[in-house]
């Protein structure tokens, strides 16, 4: 058996502190499962991995994509009880694709570099400052509504009532070529998953289209 949560979470960058992680690895104990945690944005919020989920019992995985940027390395991990990890490696060998060592290898250069920190607090900044433009749209757009992100790089956007999400995506694509993923794809039918991780410029540009197409709707 096995509890598979994401921290941050995905769309909404809601958070998961340490003392509701042990009480979910308590709970899963009791039921006889384990539980795993994608960590993948949690960067965003925590840069020291050993804070992450595994410290509090949980399977803890993570990769060089999303806040690192370097998804075109492929190269992920996992942290947890030893044998666990053991068989995953064994069934991955098995079943998945072995990745060039190359690519592990600089992935591991990366991480031990001691200016990969530095990176992730550089990134850090750009979405802070991408999260008040984004701030200012919510400000300036009523008609949606949005839980706040407690970190990260996205957020998903509620629009207005009856308002179907993948006919607005395709339109926003095809009318002012912006992307937004629609809600349906995480049981959130009428909602937008709305990053806000890129260059300043781009998401300024992005949040005015993304603004213009919502007027258009009242």
């Amino acid at each position: 058996r096995l509890i598979v949560l994401t921290n941050l979470h995905n769309p909404t960058q809601a958070v998961l502190d340490e003392e509701r992680v042990r009480e979910i690895v308590r709970i899963g104990r009791e039921a006889g499962a384990c539980v795993a945690l994608d960590e993948v944005f949690l960067p965003m919020l925590e840069t020291d991995f050993r804070k992450h989920g595994f410290s509090a019992g949980a399977i803890s995985t993570n990769s060089l994509g999303k806040c690192w940027g370097l998804d075109a390395l492929r190269v992920g991990w996992s942290i947890g009880p030893q044998e666990i990890i053991h068989r995953a490696y064994r069934l991955n060998n098995l079943l998945g694709v072995n990745q060039p060592y190359m690519t592990e290898d600089l992935a591991w250069r990366i991480l031990n570099a001691p200016a990969a920190v530095k990176y992730l607090l550089k990134y850090r900044k750009q979405a802070a400052n991408g999260r008040e433009l984004f701030d200012r749209f919510l400000e300036k757009t009523p008609s949606v509504t949005c839980m706040p992100p407690a970190a990260g790089i996205c957020a998903l956007v509620q629009l207005p009532a009856g308002t179907d999400d993948r006919i607005f995506c395709e339109r926003l694509l095809s009318e002012q070529d912006t992307a937004v993923f629609p809600g349906h794809f995480f049981e959130c039918p009428g909602a937008i998953r709305v990053c806000f991780g890129g260059p300043q410029d781009e998401v300024a540009e992005g949040l005015k289209r993304l603004s213009s197409m919502v007027r258009s709707l009242t």
